[in-house]
């Protein structure tokens, strides 16, 4: 699960958002041993679209 950052700008929650994906993304691409990053639980009530 993430948070992302707290913002009223939704520019920036957005990408707070891509940067969790990218990291996301390049653990999966390090294929490291018992790691697995099936799922990315982001966003909460407020940001919730926006992840």
């Amino acid at each position: 699960m993430t948070i992302g950052l707290l913002s009223s700008d939704t520019t920036e929650v957005k990408t707070c958002f891509q940067l969790l994906k990218q990291i996301q993304d390049e653990v999966i691409d390090l294929n490291i041993p018992n790691v697995t990053m099936n799922e990315l639980s982001m966003g909460m009530r407020g940001d919730l679209e926006i992840a």
